[in-house]
């Protein structure tokens, strides 16, 4: 009885998320993977075989529900797309996109900020994107957590997370509910 219990409040959580601009529904598409980020990264990095993660993010293209992750290699970017059920490849390209700067900046992976971003706010990270912000290296990680979407910005140097915040879409919801 409890474990139903438990399993009914999940998807009664899932379900409350609303679809965020560009992404999808990421409860949705969470519900559709086989491995983690993570893992995904992992996988990755083994056919990207050279370069620096700098965003890694779960979405749907095409109707198929992929992880997508972006190396920079030089002043280019290689991007590896993986069944997110299976972790396959389905495909890869390479951009015209100069992420080098940020890539050397970061003094820590894009692997360890999604860790320390789960240790300040437990869920399931389905993005994370590195970019320099006064020239200083972030990770923003994306987690889905309580059936709502947080923020958790990691310093790219030192890998401490900041404060986990709500989603401006998720803000606006919960004010909503609030006003009621």
């Amino acid at each position: 009885m409890k474990t139903m219990l438990v399993l009914a409040t999940a998807l009664v959580a899932a379900g409350s998320v609303r679809k965020l601009e560009g992404e999808g529904d990421p409860a949705e598409l969470l519900k559709k993977t086989g491995l983690t980020l993570s893992e995904a990264i992992a996988k990755a990095t083994v056919i990207a075989k050279q370069g620096t993660v700098v965003e890694a993010e779960l979405e749907e293209e095409d109707g198929k529900v992929i992880y997508s992750i972006s190396f920079a290699q030089g002043t280019k970017v290689f991007e590896v797309n993986l069944d997110a059920k299976t972790g396959e490849q389905v495909g890869t390209e390479t951009e015209n996109e100069d992420e080098s700067a940020t890539a050397q900046a970061l003094k820590v992976s894009v692997v360890q900020a999604i860790e320390a971003a789960l240790q300040k706010k437990p869920g399931l990270a389905f993005n994370a994107e590195a970019e320099l912000e006064d020239g200083k290296p972030e990770i923003e990680v994306k987690i889905l957590s309580d059936g709502k979407v947080y923020k958790v910005e990691v310093d790219g140097v030192t890998g401490v997370a900041g404060t986990p915040k709500l989603k401006k879409s998720e803000q606006k919801e919960e004010g909503k509910g609030e006003k009621k």
